[in-house]
């Protein structure tokens, strides 16, 4: 009896250890890699202007806490990187924003995106946004006539999971 007792016993625990691991889905984390890329233009000033993107996963179209990122850069440059997506997540949304300014004033642009995807398949996301200014008045400094001056910054933001 003693026995079968036992065998009792260890088959209930090995059901209690092994059946929400077998119910468990199978879905792994994915890596994910993105580029931001600016370039400042610019017929006076040089790198004038920034730009900031903003990122977060989602499931079932709310933000999963500590999972986003973010990234700067500003003038000419590329930044990178990557991280894990989290594998609950099927959505994603991000914000890429450029501003650029004169002696005088600024000017900003932004694109935005949400999208809802297949957390089993791969995904990727692009945005790019500008912004220009135009300006005449005196830089501080010695002009021989009214400096007329102007910039601008690009940026282009990409995703890939």
């Amino acid at each position: 009896m003693s026995g079968l007792r036992t065998a009792l016993a260890v088959s209930s625990i090995l059901a209690m250890v092994l059946l929400p691991v077998l119910a468990a889905p199978v879905l792994a984390a994915r890596t994910y890699t993105w580029t931001l890329d600016c370039k400042g233009a610019s017929g006076f000033l040089a790198g004038d202007g920034s730009a900031d993107v903003r990122w977060d996963w989602m499931q079932d179209s709310q933000v999963i806490a500590g999972a986003g990122g973010g990234a700067s850069c500003f003038g000419t440059m590329t930044v990178s990187g990557g991280g894990d997506r989290p594998a609950n997540a099927n959505g994603f949304t991000a914000t890429l924003s450029v501003i650029v300014c004169s002696f005088v004033e600024c000017n900003s642009n932004s694109d935005s995106v949400t999208r809802s995807f297949d957390p089993a398949g791969s995904f990727g996301a692009t945005l790019s946004s500008s912004a220009s200014v135009v300006g005449r008045g005196s830089p501080g400094y010695d002009c021989l006539h009214r400096c007329v001056f102007k910039a601008g910054e690009s940026a282009m933001f990409t995703l890939k999971s």
